[in-house]
């Protein structure tokens, strides 16, 4: 390798500005590159390009580039050359420059004749980022230029201010790499990365002395060695009840007798809320910020009683309660009275466990004059296993097969291998999430997946594992039991077995008080755990990880067949060969299982996840693959069952515990069989997932009543007291609908009370339901026919209501393709009078900037006066006060599709389509509305544009706000209405003149 390749005494910084993301379709507006000398700018190279296009909104409000700006320069075949010239052959330095910029010039280069590739070496900042802190949860440029550097970045992104930064903040990194790192672990993974021809390797290793590595796989990278051993004895300690369990049957231990439990003082919570400011209150803490709501502390009593009094409480607590501390403060409050006793927090979504961590709960903390913990917990399954991650690497630097990095878009494996050792070293404080593992760096990787590295129940080895004392699981445990407050999700609280020491759950087992927010998600949440699932592909990985015929010398019956050698057993070691033709006619068997079903999609095309029940007649058609599925199982189960009698009664080693990891794996997949074959005779629901891309097929089933399945999961545990508490919850102004999904009727009445708090906005003066019914109306059949009618006359309304109120607005669709449809019809016009389009849908119109919801949902609230498209993922999570967002609307209404085999049988349970598919659209409704009005100046609209509202007039006017004003649109006075709607636009008073003249 030339070394002055990679030298960086002098090189290039590159930045370009493009219209889209996509090489093959976008279009640069602009080219900045800066040449740096022993770290000072000594020239640069900075050009407008004119991109043939009007330069959209979304992109002129992102950099500041208007189409004035670029009328009149070159076009990008005119300024390749002089670029090139300029960059010469010095290394290459640019944020996500391997990702985006080169490959966007290298595409330009060939489209007019240049050389198609950049031989300059590449150094990319967001990899050097990602490699030196990867305990960042953010690697963007601005955030990484904020953090390391200042809090000040321009509002505009302009190519040469982009290339400063990246200066910036490559010189702060630098500072970075020059600070004590643990022992020699910057040589350990240097020293790979070096190897593996990674261009900042010399960069990382300019200080460090080389390491004799020695020939042994496991110094490469011994994680193990840098991490904290825990203290012996308070494992012991919270692991003397699984221990009990497994020498002398079930134990009772002293948390399940009865116990008395110190009350919490009304006084003490009304105190909080005192609005003199006196010390340990809400006004002590925030000052002049302080804004005092009585819901919020009507809440907070009402918790406090039901805590004191053991009684199950349900809470519909309205947008701008301040919910969140109205449970808190009484949960903390009765976890410090009664030894730490922690309390449980579930949610639905990661956003409000961020927001309860990073804001909610600081707050709390300050209130209470002792030091609070809370603690963020997920299920096992999120978090790295110390002995799957060695057996990965293990793998990984035996293969003979060597790929080289040289600033590919792919990593090599022991390339990606040393950043993935190196993230879970940075990120042990938060226990190795792997929901906090960077997408990019996941990407980087051609076969990576969560399920290679991370800790199962059924993989577990537990107090006979070598790594028990450094395990990161058991860090979680000992941190969720001296936790005053956990926070989780729905899914680990209904599927967890936190009540039965001996399945080593995640969750403490003396926990008594449950808060579960965002409760409206409940049947979703508990469906979704309760759901089993045979996965074409999944199926696939477990048993070529057993054994595959492709790589012979790979698959744990390797490991069994070489046991058996060792220890002299010729008998079953002569039956390995029928093990392995049994593992091969199984996976035949369910390739044709799905060809079967695949068959059956092919012809269609699918724009979402297909999903369809499946009836006894589909049993007849696949009869016999399932068949042999069945038996060649049983044969695998019975070949493990005596492997594991054999040699693993009284041996728990590794080995021990893998046969038993696939007997249990196998055994849940003839399970999932069992259950199938008596499709007529049980209490779920059976479908088959197909999805959008063909690449995967599976058969699932749920449970049909989820009220038996939470009853079981959460109502007949021991706990003193379970808070309920969402924004919405009643239905017709009582709370029948969710007693009988949610099953509360197994509650007793005695334990079970409901509270209605009142809206906190004037809903009167600061919002208006408007409701259109005149536009078409899409068929059943969704004919083209009706196509032409439907989404032209549609989009025309959508875009002209969308220019009255010069954007603004939030436009909730409900499913993909029509975000797309409409996004792309009214584009146009919202262009030609500089009103920008966001889209949390993909689109490949470059007038249209789309992405994921947090990032277009943050440039929507920046950007005051555009329009924001999507689909049911904006009904929550979405929070936009002020100018930036006046006017919801929501186009066809949102009931579930009617042949969902769920939404199907819980009809045919509940009630039917008024009975179960009525009340779930007006949630929908509700949950939308309720992305309106955030604040008490907030103000605006709420559109329904549906043929069909007139039918459920009623049921949405009795479900929302009793003062809400509510009208008729004609489409006769539309045009009028809109120009009402422009003239009044920012007044105070805006609605009530709406109204009052419409």
């Amino acid at each position: 390798m030339d070394k002055n390749k990679n030298n960086l005494n002098e090189f290039i910084i590159l930045d370009l500005e493009t219209i889209g993301l996509d090489k093959e379709v976008g279009k640069i507006i602009e080219i900045a590159a800066l040449r740096v000398k022993d770290w000072e700018i000594v020239d640069e190279y900075v050009q407008l390009v004119n991109p043939e296009m009007k330069v959209p909104r979304v992109t002129t409000n992102l950099t500041g580039i208007r189409n004035a700006d670029v009328k009149d320069q070159p076009m990008i075949q005119n300024c390749l050359g002089a670029f090139l010239e300029f960059i010469g052959d010095k290394p290459l330095v640019g944020h996500n420059l391997i990702s985006f910029d080169k490959p966007f010039i290298e595409f330009n280069c060939k489209r007019y004749g240049f050389a198609p590739k950049i031989s300059n070496s590449a150094f990319d900042t967001l990899e050097l980022s990602i490699f030196l802190l990867p305990e960042l949860r953010k690697h963007k440029l601005e955030y990484l230029y904020k953090y390391l550097v200042s809090g000040n970045v321009k509002q505009t992104h302009r190519a040469k201010d982009d290339c400063e930064m990246t200066l910036a903040v490559l010189k702060e990194l630098k500072n970075v790499r020059d600070k004590k790192w643990e022992g020699n672990w910057i040589t350990h993974v240097g020293e790979i990365v070096k190897e593996e021809g990674w261009t900042w390797a010399d960069f990382i290793l300019e200080r460090e002395e080389t390491l004799d590595l020695g020939k042994k796989i496991e110094s490469y990278l011994p994680i193990e060695n840098y991490l904290e051993t825990l203290d012996w004895s308070r494992l012991k300690k919270i692991n003397k009840e699984e221990q009990q369990t497994e020498n002398g049957g079930e134990q009772k231990t002293k948390e399940t007798k009865k116990k008395e439990y110190v009350k919490i003082n009304s006084d003490e919570i009304k105190k909080v809320f005192d609005v003199n400011g006196k010390a340990g209150s809400l006004k002590a803490v925030l000052g002049k910020q302080y804004e005092y709501r009585k819901q919020q502390e009507d809440m907070a009593l009402a918790v406090a009683n039901g805590i004191n009094n053991n009684k199950n409480l349900v809470v519909e607590a309205p947008t701008g309660c301040g919910k969140s501390l109205g449970y808190l403060i009484p949960a903390v409050c009765w976890s410090l009275k009664n030894n730490n006793l922690p309390v449980v927090v579930s949610t639905y979504t990661n956003a409000l466990q961020d927001q309860l961590y990073e804001s909610d709960f600081k707050l709390v903390d300050q209130i209470y004059d002792v030091d609070v913990k809370i603690t963020v917990a997920k299920g096992r399954d999120h978090y790295v296993c110390i002995r799957k991650f060695k057996k990965y690497i293990e793998d990984i630097f035996q293969e003979e097969e060597h790929l080289s990095f040289a600033g590919a878009e792919r990593f090599s494996p022991k390339l990606f291998s040393a950043f993935l050792a190196n993230w879970i070293i940075k990120n042990k404080a938060n226990n190795c999430d792997l929901d906090r593992f960077p997408f990019w760096l996941k990407n980087k990787s051609a076969d990576f997946n969560k399920s290679k590295i991370n800790s199962t129940r059924d993989s577990c080895q537990h107090r006979f594992c070598e790594h028990y004392n450094k395990c990161f699981v058991n860090r979680l445990k000992l941190a969720t039991r001296e936790s005053n407050v956990i926070v989780t999700n729905h899914s680990l609280v209904f599927s967890d077995p936190w009540d039965n020491p001996s399945l080593f759950s995640v969750l403490p087992n003396n926990f008594k008080v449950l808060v579960i927010d965002e409760a409206i998600n409940i049947e979703d949440a508990a469906t979704n755990a309760s759901t089993e699932t045979y996965s074409r592909n999944e199926f696939a990985y477990l048993v070529k990880d057993f054994f595959d015929n492709t790589h012979p010398k790979k698959g744990f019956l390797r490991r069994i067949e070489n046991h058996l050698k060792t220890v002299g057993d010729q008998t079953l070691f002569n039956r390995v060969k029928n093990i392995e033709n049994t593992s091969d006619q199984l996976l035949a068997n369910s390739q044709t299982l799905f060809n079967i079903l695949q068959n059956e999609a092919r012809g269609r095309k699918l724009e979402y996840d297909d999903r369809e029940e499946i009836f006894p007649d589909f049993l007849s058609a696949v009869k016999a693959p399932l068949e042999n599925i069945a038996v060649l199982l049983g044969s695998l189960m019975a070949f493990l069952d005596t492997v594991h009698k054999l040699y693993c009664d009284r041996n728990q080693s590794g080995f021990c515990q893998e046969v038993k990891t696939f007997y249990l794996n196998f055994a849940a997949y003839a399970n999932f069989l069992a259950v199938l074959g008596e499709l007529n005779k049980n209490d779920f629901i059976f479908y088959r997932v197909i999805n959008a891309g063909l690449d995967d097929l599976s058969l699932n089933y749920c449970h049909k009543h989820i009220g038996k399945y939470l009853d079981k999961n959460l109502y007949g545990k021991d706990l003193k007291s379970i808070i309920f508490t969402s924004a919405t919850l009643s239905y017709n102004n009582n709370f029948d609908f969710i007693n009988k999904i949610w099953g509360l009727n197994f509650i007793s009445k005695e334990r079970l009370e409901y509270m209605r708090l009142p809206y906190l906005f004037d809903y009167e003066k600061q919002c208006a339901l408007i409701l259109v019914s005149e536009l078409p109306n899409r068929d059943r059949d969704n004919t083209e026919s009706n196509q032409r009618v439907f989404y032209p006359e549609t989009a025309a309304f959508l875009h002209n209501l969308m220019l009255a109120n010069s954007g603004s607005a939030l436009l909730i669709f409900t499913n993909k393709k029509d975000a797309g449809i409409f996004g792309e019809l009214m584009v146009g016009g919202l262009e030609e009078n500089n009103i920008p389009l966001y889209s949390t849908e993909r689109s490949r119109d470059l007038r249209i900037m789309s992405g994921n919801k947090s990032s277009i949902v943050e440039e929507f609230k920046e950007s005051i006066e555009s329009c924001l498209i999507g689909t049911a993922g904006l009904r929550e999570g979405i929070n936009v006060p002020g100018p930036s967002l006046e006017m919801v609307v929501i186009v066809k209404l949102p009931f579930a599709v009617p042949s969902d085999p769920i939404n199907r049988n819980r009809q045919m349970i509940y009630g039917g389509f008024n009975g179960y598919s009525l009340p779930h659209c007006i949630f929908n409704i509700k949950q939308a509305f309720g992305r309106l009005i955030r604040t008490k100046d907030d103000s605006g609209f709420v559109f329904i544009v549906d043929a069909r509202i007139k039918s459920y007039f009623d049921a949405i006017k009795n479900n929302l706000p009793e003062k809400l004003q509510i009208k008729n649109l004609s489409l006769d006075d539309f045009e009028e209405f809109n120009k009402f709607l422009n003239k009044t636009k920012g007044m105070v008073d805006r609605v009530e003149r709406v109204i009052k003249n419409f």
